[in-house]
């Protein structure tokens, strides 16, 4: 058996949806949490229902696709399970295209990706809270998509596996927001060609500034 009939089940979600249910779950227990508590100034403790915090997040970000910059909207939800470990789901919303053809050829064709799915991420546990570097992965799907403005049709898409570690450290915080930076490295797999884009082209780093607002029980 194939790797991508293996796999087919899962590339056939598009990362909205994934992103949709997970976000849902992570807004359920947002919204299910006790009320913060604004006389506590210590770091958060695992409370009795198991859960720290639930996050939010959007982050203007900037990939490298295809040897350029392509300008991304990230959007994450999350739960905090303990002080150093929380599940959610994050989507990369493109806000641009990068160009497949010459920039003298006529024909203007454009590649745009778009991907999400699970995140998982961690700090030492040993300083939970505190410690302002986090490691995540993000395991999900992805669409590439080639379109012709010439021809105003679509030449070719496909979808693929995506892993994407990423490290970030707390930049500052103030109330209940924090500001993020981060750095990550995109990894289609089983991505096939598309018209002038090879599967390694897919991959590649990427920097965000995200804000994120967390609610605590």
């Amino acid at each position: 058996m194939s790797f991508r009939r293996l796999f087919d089940p899962l590339l056939t979600l598009r990362p909205g949806r994934i992103f949709g249910v997970l976000g849902a779950l992570a807004l359920t227990g947002w919204l299910l949490a006790p009320p913060a508590d604004l006389a506590a100034q210590n770091p958060p403790s695992l409370g009795t229902d198991g859960v720290v915090a639930g996050e939010v997040r959007l982050a203007p970000s900037i990939g490298a696709v295809r040897g350029s910059g392509m300008p991304f909207l990230r959007a994450t939800a999350a739960i905090h399970v303990s002080p150093w470990l929380s599940f959610g789901g994050e989507a990369a919303i493109p806000m641009g295209e990068v160009r497949t053809t010459a920039e003298t050829s006529p024909d203007r064709s454009e590649l745009t990706l778009r991907y999400g799915g699970v995140r998982v991420a961690m700090r030492r546990p040993s300083l939970g809270e505190s410690d302002p570097w986090a490691l995540s992965f993000l395991l999900g799907t992805g669409t590439a998509r080639v379109t012709s403005s010439l021809l105003n049709t679509e030449l070719g898409s496909d979808n693929f596996l995506i892993l994407e570690p990423s490290v970030e450290r707390r930049v500052s915080t103030f109330g209940p927001a924090e500001l993020i930076g981060a750095a990550a490295y995109r990894i289609p797999i089983g991505a096939q060609p598309l018209p002038g884009v090879r599967p390694n082209q897919l991959r590649g780093a990427s920097v965000s500034l995200s804000l994120s607002l967390r609610k605590n029980p």
